[in-house]
């Protein structure tokens, strides 16, 4: 059975040495594995944040804020 995670707030998740962080990224990589981890952050540079080893676990879509007409953020 497939399973998905979503982390929200990931930014708030982050330690020193981000090992709760690599850990959710590294799972859906090993055998066997069935889940799917969907991260929301609110900081747009969080990848230039993250250590080389998460980095080397994340999918490549990244999906960044809508914007209106005035470039100001949509607030839903």
């Amino acid at each position: 059975m497939d399973s998905v995670v979503l982390m929200d707030e990931l930014d708030q998740l982050l330690t020193a040495k981000q090992d709760v962080v690599y850990n959710f990224f590294n799972w859906p990589t090993m055998r066997d594995s069935q889940l799917f981890v969907i991260a929301v952050a609110n900081r747009m540079d969080l990848p230039q944040h993250l250590a080389a080893k998460i980095k080397s676990r994340l999918g490549q879509s990244r999906l960044p804020p809508s914007l209106d007409k005035a470039g100001q953020e949509d607030q839903g």
